[in-house]
């Protein structure tokens, strides 16, 4: 016993001295902006990776948004010992094992079942949520002031009015449905905090297009955002801080995903993605409940400058990506729906989830659905070649068109029929629109169920003609 109160009296030492050094070395009041490659370098970001994270900096997202919701509780005094906390959408992150400590009391809270795809809440071969979390805790964690509940973020009745003085949710917000259960997760938190509390909240943001309401997966743009606080009665920060540094790593991920060639996205740490075209990274708002008669909001001096260079950058990758051929995956879209709109995730989703069945896709009749690339208006060309045998009938293919960023509404713009005889060559040639992005399928039309079919060569290249 007095060994473990020993090893206690020392780590809050410890957390006393490192919460003190990193007001010493503040950069912000507080940290409502969209993540970009300078944050690593500013000093306290810095101190919270190395020093509370025991990370090396990767200027990986889910890094970022530790660091600055820790930053945001530290720099507004929530670290004191005496405050009442909670994280929603908390999985076993990091993050909980290290808040709360710091604590009078600590609630982990997410929807831990069996069936979720979410690995980080998939609460299998454990009696309940909380033995389900404390099991992830790091050696020597102090868990005893954390208490877990199975809690859908739209309903924290469990929470008295006034209860908490600060929670915080790391990219959860956009997975929760859609507009409506939006606000009644806000209003709900506007409703538990005490005055004077915080919520600080990462979630999706987008570069100037409109919101994307992806089932399940919304990204944000900045004025729906803006209004959501609004009618849920939460007061921002001053400030969303919309600079970012013109430099190389802040330019968005090439589409890997989509190409033959695996392997390719740890190669590129940048903290912006690009999926169909449209850039976006993760962003983090202070909020806390109304005080006045109306809501505070923000201004985002830099937003447009920033909108601007983000836009000139996502043209220019599809230049230096396109302007010769790329070897696509031709089975991309035949892996589980879920990965496409989902790949930002795919580490903390399990993995049977995205298992490829050829066999399977062949009896339903499908050889081939590469991922949808966004072209702009460049005039572009598919090039197929394969090499099938044990299928004596036609293949139908067919160039769809889609709305970026939607699950439904693709329509075939280009149809082509081809013999299974071995070693076919051809090109599809289109013209694509700069609002849409393209995709290749090829369907078997005889029912191939009792045939056996084996692809011995099946490449698909893509180029555009830029300019």
């Amino acid at each position: 016993m007095g060994n473990h109160l020993q090893r206690t009296s020392s780590t809050k030492q410890t957390m006393t001295d490192h919460l003190a050094a990193i007001q010493s070395l503040k950069s912000r009041d507080y940290w409502q902006k969209y993540c970009v490659c300078e944050d690593w370098y500013e000093a306290d970001f810095d101190y919270v990776v190395k020093q509370i994270l025991q990370q090396n900096a990767s200027q990986r997202r889910k890094q970022w948004e530790c660091a600055t919701i820790f930053l945001n509780l530290a720099h507004h005094g929530m670290f004191s010992g005496d405050k009442v906390g909670a994280a929603f959408g908390a999985g076993r992150e990091k993050l909980l094992y290290i808040i709360a400590p710091l604590t009078q009391a600590f609630h982990a809270t997410d929807l831990y079942t069996m069936q979720t795809v979410w690995k980080t809440a998939n609460i299998k071969r454990f009696n309940t949520p909380e033995e389900f979390v404390k099991a992830a805790a790091p050696a020597g964690s102090n868990t005893d002031n954390m208490k877990v509940h199975d809690m859908d973020m739209r309903d924290l009745s469990y929470f008295a009015d006034d209860s908490l003085d600060f929670c915080y949710s790391a990219c959860a917000f956009e997975h929760i449905g859609d507009r409506d259960d939006f606000i009644q997760h806000l209003k709900e938190v506007r409703r538990v905090l005490k005055p004077g509390g915080i919520y600080s909240m990462t979630t999706e943001f987008l570069f100037g297009d409109a919101t994307k309401t992806l089932p399940h997966n919304y990204k944000f743009d900045l004025e729906y955002l803006r209004e959501l606080f609004i009618e849920s009665g939460l007061d921002t920060a001053a400030e969303f801080d919309g600079h970012c540094d013109s430099s190389f790593a802040n330019w968005p991920k090439p589409p890997v995903d989509s190409f033959m060639a695996k392997g390719l996205s740890n190669r590129f740490p940048t903290p912006f993605l690009y999926l169909e075209g449209i850039p976006y990274t993760t962003c983090n708002f202070l909020l806390s409940p109304q005080q006045g008669d109306q809501p505070l909001t923000f201004a985002a001096p830099g937003m447009t400058r920033s909108i601007n260079l983000m836009t000139n950058r996502s043209n220019q990758l599809i230049k230096s990506t396109f302007n010769t051929w790329q070897l696509l995956d031709p089975y991309n879209r035949l892996r589980r729906e879920v990965k496409n709109y989902l790949a930002d995730h795919q580490e903390y989703l399990i993995e049977a989830g995205f298992a490829l069945n050829i066999e399977e896709n062949l009896v339903n009749g499908f050889l081939v659905f590469t991922d949808y690339i966004h072209l702009s208006d460049f005039p572009a060309k598919f090039k197929v070649q394969y090499d099938i045998s044990g299928y004596a009938g036609n293949i139908t293919w067919q160039v769809f068109e889609k709305e970026a960023m939607r699950a439904e509404g693709r329509q075939p713009i280009l149809k082509q029929t081809t013999k299974s005889h071995q070693h076919q060559s051809f090109t599809l040639a289109f013209q694509p629109k700069a609002d849409r992005v393209y995709a290749l399928s090829a369907q078997l039309v005889a029912n191939p169920k009792n045939a056996q079919i084996n692809i011995n060569n099946l490449l698909v290249w893509l180029k555009a003609k830029v300019e």
